[in-house]
């Protein structure tokens, strides 16, 4: 049987997060099943909050 790819990430920055953990626990237990690989580069992508990005553009302006 494939195996399942999968992506995981959190939402949290921490190195330690309790997400992390899971994430973590998950590929170790369940290897044989699934191939996940974790994303933990989530504070290296640039903020974005769409409620800001209209009075971003007229300070750019």
């Amino acid at each position: 049987m494939d195996k399942i790819n999968i992506l995981g990430f959190t939402g949290s920055t921490q190195s330690k997060s309790t997400a992390l953990s899971i994430l973590e626990f998950i590929r170790r237990e369940y290897s044989q099943k699934f191939d996940l690989r974790i994303f933990n580069e989530l504070s290296q992508l640039p903020l974005f909050n769409p409620e800001l990005e209209n009075e971003l553009l007229k300070q750019v302006a």
